[in-house]
């Protein structure tokens, strides 16, 4: 169960991790930084249903079951629905809908607010990807086989904070999900290998082949359409999509969109990249989303080329 949350005032923009209580809904809630009462949205049962990055215990449990509620890798597209515009409505960092940045330059302002690993942490880090990518979740006796350590000294390793805060972990402390790949059900599907997985966004499709060092098929439903996007990506390219015309949104993450939790990478950043069957879908999306834009596929993939090489570059080089 998720009991952390990232509350986002609607009025000021205010951002804040609340712990959830497990056996009721909150239905009033006071902003930190305007004072402001919030109350659920027409059809919430509760503040954090409506402003948080978690849904509540009880529509965790009531939604996905007991045993996907305890991640925080539960659907993206339930997990935000009605909520991604009031939260970027105040982003200090966020693009008008209409002003689409250069690669580079939206690269540029992307690089200074990724995660860095020292080198084993690198390791680690590669290690759980391709361990999650068997299509379970990984718990330490695992990972520490996989990386030649002791239990004690990869639970260290898991614990140090640019590893932890990219974890999601279920009800037993298995890592569920970690830097956007999940061995749960998602929006973005993400089969390797013929195991089931998911990506926490459209863009964690296109780079984590590279990483795993093989082919995926992804399909994703356009959020706006409701048409499957279907593609085959391999660590080099991306070697079929249908429809051809598809694209994929972006939005230049704020200064903490990559810290604090998974929960809130995806709250910040994930939960607004998908794939688009068209342009003019994309176009009525990004319309309702201040902030959004969109990208070729090939400038996306050009992009997570270059966040591989950034982030993971030495260790796959081995």
């Amino acid at each position: 169960m998720i009991l952390q949350s990232v509350i986002t005032c609607p009025r000021c923009g205010t951002a804040k991790s609340e712990t959830m209580p497990t056996d009721a809904c909150q239905f009033f809630y006071v902003c930190t930084g305007c004072g402001v009462k919030l109350r659920p949205k027409q059809g919430d049962c509760c503040v954090f249903c409506s402003y948080g990055s978690v849904p509540c215990p009880p529509m965790q449990t009531e939604r996905f079951g007991p045993a996907s509620a305890a991640s925080c890798c539960a659907d993206a597209e339930d997990m935000t629905s009605g909520r991604t515009q009031s939260r970027n409505d105040n982003d200090s960092f966020a693009l008008q809908a209409s002003a689409t940045p250069e690669p580079n330059q939206y690269w540029a302002a992307l690089q200074a607010h990724l995660p860095r690993f020292s080198a084993e942490e690198l390791r680690a880090a590669v290690a759980l990807y391709r361990e999650l990518a068997k299509g379970r979740p990984v718990d330490d006796a695992q990972l520490a086989q996989a990386l030649g350590l002791s239990v004690a000294e990869t639970n260290a390793l898991l614990e140090r904070e640019s590893i932890k805060r990219l974890i999601c972990a279920d009800g037993h402390g298995r890592v569920l999900g970690f830097a956007g790949l999940a061995a749960t059900a998602m929006h973005h599907r993400f089969e390797v290998d013929g195991h089931a997985l998911s990506t926490w966004c459209a863009w964690d499709s296109l780079f984590i082949p590279e990483i795993l060092r093989c082919p995926a098929r992804v399909s994703s439903r356009d959020p706006e359409s409701g048409e499957i996007v279907h593609l085959i990506v391999t660590p080099e390219q991306i070697e079929s999509v249908e429809p051809n015309e598809t694209l994929m949104s972006f939005i230049r993450p704020d200064a903490q969109a990559f810290a604090i939790s998974a929960a809130n990478v995806m709250a910040k950043f994930c939960h607004f990249i998908f794939f688009f069957a068209s342009r003019s879908s994309g176009g009525r999306w990004v319309g309702k989303h201040p902030g959004t834009f969109l990208y070729s596929l090939d400038d996306a993939f050009a992009l997570a080329k270059r966040s591989n090489a950034n982030n993971f570059g030495a260790e796959l080089a081995h």
